[in-house]
């Protein structure tokens, strides 16, 4: 006889005299007091009695919000809510053997602290910390688990003492080593961890030898960290999901550029624990996403983001950007289907010669402009095409009214000749107008943004 227990994390409550049940979902569903005092007073129903307590509509929205399960929550494990958080996902298989993956923690500082517990506290059971440091005073603003009593002790032999009083059950080793390049780390991952999560920022070029390599051997990436009062996330690397090391080096220049070989000669760097708590519980995210097999779904795949939590950042303005742009395919094909219509009908009108027909080519550049928001290769696309749809469009209606008689000749040879005149006369005006597109647009596109910096100064 089939035997379901009452989801113990699904809420059964009562408001004045109405029953529900609150999923983790968040959704409600009604419940007479019977039907309510039978799930609170029962830990578990045969299937005959489910059936014979609700109608089969209700028990159908029950048995999809996982109302009554096919197993028994163990609610005194260590990890039963993160079970049942699993559960709700639809990840548990995934989840159990999450907990056995081995994670490779480049560094035992303010990332690899907060990493560490976040991951251990999850279930993962297998780790190795490198890492050379001795805890300082100063590092415990932002390095979670350090203690005043830890101050002068190895930072890999604390954080393993406090791993493991967290999960006793947890395999940890230990190495305490300096990375001084790319043949070291090969040799550190020589057993393929699957998954390397960078928190150490010595050498300068760590970020990009930990990248390469991972890529190299085929290994799950990473990163994160802070820059002065901002939080860096990304890139995270998944193998044949995610861009190459090359692709974010040319998206990401302002990250990867030549200064970030720079050699410091003086300075400190600053940082806060909440600063560093935002970054680690995004790359926890997404490294449960990998650990779990979903690589395909990680936040920070190719990509770098840099958040002031202080402020409306830069970046802020470019996820707004994005928004506009992500409408803007069936406004940019609008706009090119109506400009080529305005400069035909203008052109038609236009039977005295006048200057008209340089107005609208001026607001169709400012048509251009509207469209700033896009990447440069785009704006020089939409540009060109613009400039190919005005001086075609044109070139064929002064053709037509007469003001071009290029077919007059009626022998073969001056027919041949018309054709090719044709041909010149459409490159040359698609290459006039294009230019003159592309030079209007970049004018108003650098006036527009000495305009915005003003304003915002």
């Amino acid at each position: 006889m089939d035997q379901f227990y009452v989801n113990p994390f699904h809420f059964i409550a009562k408001e004045k005299d109405q029953y529900f049940v609150n999923t983790t979902g968040g959704q409600s569903i009604m419940l007479t007091e019977q039907q309510a005092k039978v799930m609170v007073e029962n830990e578990s129903l045969t299937r005959k009695e489910i059936e014979s307590l609700f109608e089969t509509s209700i028990l159908k929205r029950l048995m999809e919000m996982k109302c009554f399960v096919p197993f028994k929550f163990d609610l005194e494990d260590r990890n039963s809510r993160t079970n049942g958080y699993f559960f709700e996902l639809g990840w548990l298989k995934e989840y159990m053997e999450l907990k056995e993956k081995k994670v490779y923690l480049l560094g035992a500082g303010a990332l690899g602290t907060h990493i560490g517990w976040g991951l251990c506290s999850l279930g993962v059971k297998n780790f190795t910390i490198l890492d050379y440091d001795e805890i300082e005073a100063s590092n415990l603003n932002r390095q979670i688990l350090y203690t005043s009593e830890d101050i002068g002790r190895s930072k890999i032999e604390v954080l393993k003492e406090k791993l493991l009083a967290i999960n006793p059950e947890c395999r940890i080793e230990t190495v305490c080593k300096k990375v001084e390049d790319m043949d070291c780390l090969r040799n550190l991952f020589q057993e393929k961890p699957d998954l390397v999560v960078r928190g150490i920022d010595s050498p300068v070029e760590i970020s990009h030898w930990v990248f390469s390599v991972c890529e190299e051997m085929g290994i799950p990436y990473i990163s994160g960290g802070t820059i002065g009062t901002k939080s860096l996330y990304g890139p995270t690397f998944v193998p044949e999901v995610t861009p190459t090391h090359d692709t974010i080096i040319m998206n990401g220049r302002k990250m990867y550029g030549e200064q970030d070989y720079a050699k410091r000669l003086k300075g400190t760097g600053i940082s806060s624990g909440f600063a560093i708590s935002s970054v680690a519980n995004e790359i926890i995210i997404d490294a449960v996403k990998i650990l779990c097999g979903k690589g395909n779904l990680v936040k920070y795949g190719g990509i770098i983001k840099i958040t002031d939590h202080f402020e409306k950042t830069a970046e802020k303005v470019k996820d707004e950007t994005e928004e506009r742009v992500k409408g803007s395919p069936k406004l940019v094909n609008f706009f090119l289907v109506a400009s080529a219509l305005a400069v035909g009908i203008t052109a038609l009108l236009n039977t005295n010669n006048t200057p008209i027909i340089l107005v609208i080519y001026l607001l169709l550049a400012s048509v251009v402009f509207c469209m700033w928001h896009t990447n440069e290769k785009q704006m020089f696309t939409n540009a060109v095409l613009m400039g190919a749809i005005v001086g075609c469009t044109n070139l064929i209606v002064t053709m037509f009214m007469g003001r071009v008689n290029l077919f007059s000749g009626t022998d073969f040879l001056g027919r041949l000749s018309a054709v090719s005149t044709t041909i010149f006369m459409f490159t040359l005006m698609i290459c006039i107008h294009a230019m003159l597109f592309i030079l209007i647009v970049g004018m108003e596109n650098k006036i527009f943004k000495k305009v915005k910096i003003g304003s915002s100064l």
